[in-house]
């Protein structure tokens, strides 16, 4: 088997060939389930995410190559798993670009709420709360606010 047949191989299973096992759908659930049991068996402050189950899954395959002797699902297994890897890290960065981006938007609208007096702080310390007046287009609009 040469190097294109077992990422042909992969793409297929990746694409639906061999769904039966649903692994690119339950590695969340595997990782909430590894986690959990790391935390508990070994006292391990661990947080797997669906990311590292893949990464994981590629080592388990790996072990398998080493100690089996040869089997071409192993590495066809492997680059699968690794293809589902990149796709969860590429999301997870993604996701948090966004995130990042929202931070930083909401960051900007209460230091321009703070510069036209429509923050005030109550009290100070931990209790302290932050009041968000509205402006008088959200009044005219009938814009409610969160508490």
């Amino acid at each position: 088997m040469n190097a294109n047949e077992v990422l042909s191989r992969a793409k297929h299973i990746i694409e639906g060939g061999r769904s039966k096992h649903g692994a690119e759908n339950s590695f969340g659930l595997i990782a909430k389930l590894w986690s959990s049991y790391l935390q508990e068996a070994a006292s391990l402050p661990i947080n797997i995410t669906p990311a590292d189950v893949a990464q994981l899954m590629v080592l388990l395959k790996v072990a398998r190559s080493v100690c089996g002797g040869f089997n071409p699902d192993n590495f066809v297994d492997q680059a699968g798993y690794s293809a589902w890897a990149a796709e969860l890290e590429d999301d997870k960065i993604k996701k948090s670009a966004i995130a990042e981006a929202a931070m930083a938007q909401a960051e900007q609208l209460y230091a321009r709420r703070q510069d036209n007096g429509l923050v005030t702080q109550v009290g100070s310390g931990p209790l302290a709360q932050t009041n968000f007046d509205q402006t008088p287009r959200e009044k005219l609009l009938g814009v409610k606010r969160w508490d």
